[in-house]
């Protein structure tokens, strides 16, 4: 057996500029790695999926992750069309014994989607169809950027994340927040079904009315544990125009703690039209920035009145700027832009349930004092609203009664820098531990948590465990951070 960068090299050699693998190729795939990928490449039809190998030429533009900490590349990519080529290939893994992750359209903290044998790729899925006045599916493989412009079209929105590079796939099925939650709910409140490829290859339809167990559990359960999700049906709102508002200030500790407990106890019960973020940092003057952005189904008028009631109690260094904008043009300001980053990186959640206390916030920002300018930020998403509305055992997702999350982010650009990041991050995660819930957000995967199954689901577990041991009894959809078995 040759190394694996003989192989990959060999295969630079042998391929030179093919598309995606032939069978002389794929022979000798087979001969190097002992997995008998000619016996998928006869029964997956071009129609229903395309095998692609190390030196393809298009194998590297599908080898992007957004974190390249956790980077893999594996021996096999299948780039599913249907739901029928992730059966088909679902299968020929479960008869051969071969480990493998799903990949949606987007990206993980933790590269979950990443393996070293065989990546099901639903990039390819991109199909978007109109259901009803007021329902629409995707296929998986679309990103939110995509539903978003489309549905603009017709002055419609579904709420969800941010970031146009997020999959719906990951997004939805472990929550997916956004900054319509507070008016219109997480992503999956407004999933209406789902289709899904299960373990024993099966092709099942998932609704309130159909396999209700499944269709609770992919509301919040994460992705990778219970199948291939093929395609979304979702709810749509009408809604044409948002108004949105930014405001920030650079202050010292003490300061800058009365700012965010103003926020805290303003944008968490704010009219439910209103969904704020604050994010935190180190500024270079060595004090603390925050920046506080939102937006609002309501007026602009009232949208600055709600602000000013608590923003304007300490001046700000860059005053309340309010402005009304069609969605997608505010999906775009907050977007981030569409350019598919792949960067070094570590995320972490918290939630909090009960209000940050004093000590709690001389805590956080005095250890971000501690490292360069930006080099972590402290994103805290406010919750209520319609969030909180549903109860916590309505769906999966488990954390309705949250104040807010914190995401704590860092990134960087080369490999030598991981190591301290990544021990500036625990440092910071660590000293919070006394002041928050001890509950994550299960689309910020934390390979460090000691309890991520009772931190992402918490009372919600036991069921998800019943519904994993129903749908995939020999846990063949599995990662590192997967629902575990009863």
């Amino acid at each position: 057996m040759i190394s694996r960068r003989e192989f990959g090299a060999h295969l630079l050699r042998v391929l030179a500029g093919s598309i995606v693998a032939t069978q002389p190729v794929l022979q000798w795939v087979e001969a190097q790695t002992g997995i008998p990928v000619n016996e998928l490449r006869k029964s997956l039809v071009p129609a229903d999926g395309l095998i692609v190998v190390p030196g393809d030429s298009s194998f590297k533009s599908y080898q992007a992750a957004y974190n390249l900490r956790t980077l893999q590349i594996p021996e096999i990519r299948v780039l599913a069309k249907s739901a029928k080529g992730i059966a088909t290939t679902i299968q020929w893994a479960r008869s051969n014994k071969i480990n493998f992750s799903m990949r949606g359209g987007g990206h993980c903290y933790e590269g979950f989607s990443q393996n070293l044998n065989l990546v099901i790729d639903t990039r390819l899925m991109t199909g978007f169809h109109r259901e009803s006045d007021s329902t629409f599916s995707a296929g998986s493989g679309l990103n939110l950027g995509s539903i978003y412009k489309t549905l603009s079209n017709t002055n419609e929105v579904i709420p969800a994340g941010s970031c146009f590079t997020v999959g719906v796939s990951g997004h939805c099925l472990g929550g997916g927040y956004g900054l319509l939650a507070r008016p219109m709910g997480l992503a999956c409140d407004n999933l209406t079904s789902v289709e899904i490829v299960t373990a024993d290859g099966k092709i099942l339809s998932a609704s309130e009315s159909e396999n209700a167990d499944l269709f609770w559990a992919l509301r919040g359960g994460g992705g990778g544990s219970f199948g291939a999700v093929s395609k979304f049906t979702f709810r749509s709102h009408k809604l044409k125009n948002v108004s949105t508002f930014s405001v920030g200030w650079v202050l010292p500790v003490a300061k800058a703690m009365k700012v965010f407990e103003m926020w805290q106890a303003w944008a968490p019960h704010a009219p439910s039209e209103i969904t704020s973020t604050m994010k935190i940092s180190k500024d270079a003057s060595g004090n603390i920035r925050l920046h506080s952005v939102g937006q609002s189904t309501g007026t602009e008028s009232d949208l600055i009145k709600q602000v000013r009631l608590w923003a304007s109690k300490t001046l700000p260094s860059r005053p309340v700027r309010a402005e009304t904008l069609p969605f997608i043009d505010a999906a775009h300001k907050f977007s981030g832009g569409e350019t598919y980053e792949s960067i070094f990186m570590k995320g972490r959640s918290d939630y909090v349930k009960s209000p940050i206390t004093p000590e709690g916030l001389t805590t956080l920002m005095t250890q971000m004092q501690k490292f360069g300018s930006n080099s972590i930020v402290a994103i805290c998403d406010a919750y209520g609203g319609k969030i909180a509305e549903m109860s916590a055992t309505s769906t999966a997702f488990a954390h309705r009664d949250a104040l807010f999350s914190i995401q704590y982010y860092s990134q960087w650009g080369t490999a030598r820098d991981t190591e301290r990041k990544m021990a500036m991050s625990r440092q910071i995660y660590q000293a919070m531990r006394p002041f928050v819930s001890g509950y994550a957000y299960v689309n910020y995967p934390d390979l460090e948590l000691t309890d991520y199954a009772n931190a992402y689901w918490g009372d919600n577990l036991q069921r998800l465990k019943q519904v994993k041991s129903k749908y995939d009894p020999t846990d063949l959809f599995k990662h590192d951070q997967s629902v575990p078995l009863a």
